[in-house]
């Protein structure tokens, strides 16, 4: 998946730059305004096409391109909803990253002021402390993002399968 992603990249740089050098300066200003606003749009949606995609492989044993090909699927008629919980989750989780590494960024941001000062030992510990506490908080708030993934993909395979309401007419029977 990894090496596929890099060939394409690669393939659209090599694009741009031809449509940019064959523009000249006002083209290629038009254009990279226009792929600017292409990635506002289209870079939450694929922050969600790929942790579903790999939500799928694991629930259904399935190739990632398959898994991409369903997600995408679903996706369809959605793309708006997607989006917005998308830019809501990922603004939520960077604001909750942002509070558990503010302590250490203060006391990095003081230690950086009073450099001309003789620091101490313990300033440093303490530092590395909270550095570490704010790693692996951060580490952790990542997971929300993914569990949202996981919640919005089940939430539009309901809505095209049904398979969730048939599950449950199965445990009534």
């Amino acid at each position: 998946f990894i090496l596929t992603m890099i060939i394409i990249l690669f393939v659209v740089t090599i694009i741009c730059i031809g449509v940019f050098s064959g523009l000249g300066i006002a083209g290629g200003v038009i254009i990279g305004i226009l792929i600017f606003f292409a990635a506002i749009i289209f870079t939450p949606v694929f922050m969600y096409l790929v942790p579903a995609s790999f939500y799928l492989v694991v629930r259904d044993n399935v190739f990632i391109f398959t898994a991409i090909g369903t997600v995408r699927k679903f996706l369809s008629g959605n793309f708006w909803w997607t989006w917005l919980i998308m830019i809501v989750a990922l603004l939520a989780v960077g604001i909750l990253q942002g509070i558990f590494n503010l302590p250490a960024t203060i006391m990095g941001m003081l230690k950086m002021f009073k450099l001309g000062q003789a620091s101490e030992s313990g300033n440093s510990l303490l530092l590395i402390v909270f550095y570490t506490i704010g790693m692996f908080l951060t580490y952790c708030t990542s997971s929300i993002s993914h569990i949202i993934t996981a919640f919005n993909f089940m939430s539009h395979e309901e809505k095209h399968e049904g398979k969730g309401l048939q599950s449950k007419i199965e445990e009534i029977i």
